[in-house]
């Protein structure tokens, strides 16, 4: 894994944390407004019952009291007429009382005058008056008074009657004025009492409404990191198929060059042991004296290491021997790294060499072929400087050329 990749993951799963953690905590205080405005609603609900249900138990409270006020109102407007008449008949009677006070008090001031004047006319002359008839006088006199006083009395009885017949509708007057202005109260304290409960209701609306578009609001709010989280999710998970996808091109990668190693180290001993077989067919076929006609023995020598490494480091292949119809079958192939610029000098070298160590084998036998692949450019190289390109020499033989000798 590249340490870029370990990098962006490291920071993804960073971001990814952040987010979540953001979001539980925007959820945790939602949870808590939520809860809050719960209980604030709980309780704006229950103090609101308890007053409505208060203020209604005054309300009927107040209504039958009101109810007993305007009977009570209803009985003194019609005791009303009663009394007036009560009264009218009262003063009549008074008035009729006085005038027969006041005519009983000339008749007897006009009767009480004629008997002074009797007695005295009577001494003036000196003549003698019968006993009997003067007693009767005074009776009648006496008389006169003690009706005159009755009459005092009942007119005194009848007045005192009316005067508390006043007072007391004086009194119902108080009353009934007293009885409006609680009534009156009662009006005002329920019209109050209606205008709290409209305040109170319209609060109530108001919270509801502020609660829902809080609860909108947090809902987008959710969505959105809901929404963010999902994407950041995506690209998590497509950063782990890419790690994932880099991991495995790393090992196939390492298994690849595990394996090149492995094939360059044989093809390395495979070349030195035919580098050595060539070099004991040569030593032999220089001391041999005859060379039969009908064997036709040929080698195949690869160009040498000296003519290589004058530009580049030699990586050498040769195919495992494979046996086909009694005749062996060889390949060999030579690999090298080398610069852009000596790319034709090393192909001119390697071929001019092969033929010349091998000047039995034709070109028709023996097929060359030169594969030129990029090189993969390391990651601390330069773009300034060129690539360097890998050169392959391979050569393969056919089943009807004869094989080499040792």
């Amino acid at each position: 894994m590249r340490p870029s990749s370990q990098w962006v993951l490291h920071e993804v799963q960073q971001q990814f944390q952040s987010l979540r953690q953001d979001q539980l905590t925007s959820l945790q205080q939602d949870m808590g407004l939520i809860t809050q405005t719960k209980s604030t609603r709980a309780e704006l609900h229950a103090f609101t019952e308890v007053r409505w249900k208060i203020e209604q138990h005054q309300c009927k409270l107040l209504e039958e009291k009101l109810k007993s006020l305007y009977g009570l109102k209803e009985q003194f407007t019609q005791s009303i007429p009663g009394l007036t008449s009560a009264v009218q008949e009262t003063w009549e009677e008074y008035t009729f009382l006085k005038i027969n006070h006041l005519e009983a008090v000339r008749a007897l001031q006009q009767l009480v005058h004629p008997i002074d004047e009797v007695q005295l006319a009577k001494v003036e002359d000196g003549s003698e008056m019968e006993l009997s008839q003067l007693l009767n006088e005074i009776r009648t006199h006496y008389e006169t008074l003690i009706t005159g006083n009755q009459m005092e009395n009942i007119f005194s009885s009848r007045t005192q009657l009316a005067e508390d017949t006043e007072r007391r509708m004086e009194k119902d007057k108080a009353a009934l004025k007293d009885a409006r202005a609680e009534l009156n109260e009662a009006r005002r304290r329920c019209q109050h009492l209606q205008m709290e409960i409209e305040a109170l209701q319209s609060l109530g609306k108001g919270l509801k409404g502020s609660l829902n578009a809080m609860e909108q609001q947090y809902q987008m709010q959710l969505q959105n990191l809901t929404s963010v989280i999902e994407g950041l999710e995506k690209e998590l998970q497509d950063v782990k198929k890419g790690i994932e996808k880099q991991l495995c091109e790393h090992k196939i990668l390492l298994n690849t060059k595990m394996r090149l190693e492995q094939e360059i180290t044989t093809y390395r001993n495979l070349l030195e042991k035919e580098e050595n077989r060539f070099y004991g067919a040569k030593h032999e076929n220089h001391s041999a004296k005859d060379i039969r006609s009908n064997t036709s023995k040929t080698c195949s020598v690869l160009p040498s290491a000296g003519a290589i490494t004058k530009c580049l480091d030699e990586k050498t292949e040769v195919t495992k021997q494979i046996v086909l119809n009694g005749n062996v079958k060889e390949d060999a192939e030579d690999c090298d790294t080398i610069q852009s610029e000596k790319v034709d000098k090393v192909i001119k070298e390697w071929e001019s060499s092969f033929f010349k160590d091998n000047p039995r084998l034709k070109k028709k036998s023996v097929s060359l072929r030169f594969d030129l692949h990029l090189a993969a450019n390391d990651e601390e190289t330069k773009q300034d400087n060129p690539p360097d390109i890998e050169v392959r020499l391979i050569m393969r033989r056919s089943c009807s050329i004869p094989t080499i000798t040792p």
